[in-house]
């Protein structure tokens, strides 16, 4: 892996941080937190989350470990950095392709869903550079 860059360094740190909010968000989600659900989703949004199927925890849980330690093995110059965004990317992907399919995820999430495809194009563009870095060793 090439030098660390400060661009680079910078990205780490905003997919850290979203990624941070995002394990956060996962457990208020699976722990069904009253309060956290009055305050920023609709009981449409509850009910999605109720009896949330087990394929989709796992998709959810591998974009998620993969988003948090990408950055560190990144900051590390570990090249499973590139997998471990692959892992995050790709598993975002999926989760979005089947909760919308079966889901019905854009009708229930609303303007939410567009804040989905920002983080998943952040994602994959952060796939994207920790490829090219790799790669032009």
């Amino acid at each position: 892996m090439k030098k660390l860059t400060i661009w680079g360094i910078c990205f780490a740190v905003l997919m850290f941080s979203l990624n941070l909010i995002g394990c956060y968000d996962f457990i208020m989600v699976v722990t069904h937190n009253r309060a956290y659900f009055a305050e920023l989703y609709t009981p449409a949004i509850k009910a999605y989350f109720t009896n949330y199927p087990i394929f989709f925890l796992i998709l959810w849980i591998g974009n998620l470990l993969g988003g948090i330690l990408t950055p560190i093995f990144y900051i590390f110059k570990n090249k499973s950095a590139v997998s471990l965004a692959g892992l995050a990317f790709w598993a975002d992907v999926l989760l979005v392709i089947v909760t919308c399919l079966f889901r019905n995820r854009i009708q229930i999430f609303g303007w939410y869903f567009a804040l989905d495809l920002v983080i998943l194009c952040l994602i994959g563009i952060y796939y994207w550079y920790l490829r090219k870095v790799v790669s032009s060793k």
